[in-house]
């Protein structure tokens, strides 16, 4: 399996369906192309033909491409598994690796890049999306050159158990944007001086273009993985919601 190629020219392929869009990114060299598509409840019938349209003929290995990276969720559980599905058939017919990408990560790098929140060293962004049922997932990322590190991993909760007061601690006087469609909940979450919602936050959607520079970070990391490794990360784990997977009755 192709895993050493030098960091600065390694072809990557990423993509994501864990929200309502479809998006995916291809690097080749110093250039990214991508195609994104707002498409709720469509991403099955989409997938191919958005990996046609950027990549004609679908030979990854003659792009240049040696690493397949993947949303990994949290999100809709059929889009989970529609990513996973689609990074392990790409992967094991070019026979090669792949790394997880967090979908709440992209999306903060999505926010940084798009300048809906400040691309300053240290910024703190609640990158966070609806989860249905009445919850939400997120996670809390301080930007670092422009790519999120994590601070809070990935979680859920009703809009009004959103732990602020951690988040407080940990932000000490610094701001909190609020990113994502999670963001709706917003007059739902816990009163706190240091939140801040811009006016766009809810619209936001994560970009495979952001996927690249964490896919770097991960692959530099040694966080590998084989295709039969490639699962989807569901971050609900209660009883109902299994079954729900189970049923395919997700978005």
């Amino acid at each position: 399996m192709t895993s050493d190629r030098d960091h600065s020219t390694l072809g990557i392929l990423a993509l994501d369906t864990a929200t309502d869009a479809c998006t995916l990114a291809l690097r080749q060299g110093d250039s990214i192309a991508a195609v994104h598509e707002v498409i709720p409840r469509q991403h099955s019938q989409r997938i191919l033909p958005l990996l046609e349209r950027l990549l004609p003929g679908g030979n990854v290995s003659a792009a240049g491409v040696s690493l397949i990276a993947y949303g990994e969720g949290p999100g809709s559980f059929t889009g989970l598994r529609i990513a996973a599905s689609a990074a392990q058939g790409i992967a094991f017919a070019a026979e090669l690796p792949a790394v997880a990408v967090s979908t709440l990560a992209c999306q903060a790098a999505t926010a940084a890049r798009e300048g809906l929140v400040d691309k300053a060293v240290g910024t703190l962004v609640l990158s966070t999306i609806d989860a249905r049922i009445d919850e939400l997932y997120f996670a809390l990322y301080r930007i670092t050159e422009g790519v999120p590190e994590t601070v809070m991993d990935a979680s859920h909760c009703a809009p009004e158990a959103l732990p602020l007061g951690e988040m407080a601690v940990i932000a000490g006087q610094d701001p909190i944007h609020v990113v994502g469609s999670g963001a709706m909940y917003a007059a739902r979450f816990p009163t706190s001086p240091l939140l801040r919602v811009p006016p766009a936050a809810e619209a936001l959607l994560p970009n495979a273009v952001d996927m690249i520079a964490l896919a770097e970070h991960a692959h530099s990391a040694g966080h590998l993985l084989k295709p039969e490794q490639i699962v989807p990360r569901y971050v609900q784990e209660s009883v109902g919601w299994k079954k729900l997977a189970e049923q395919g009755k997700g978005r």
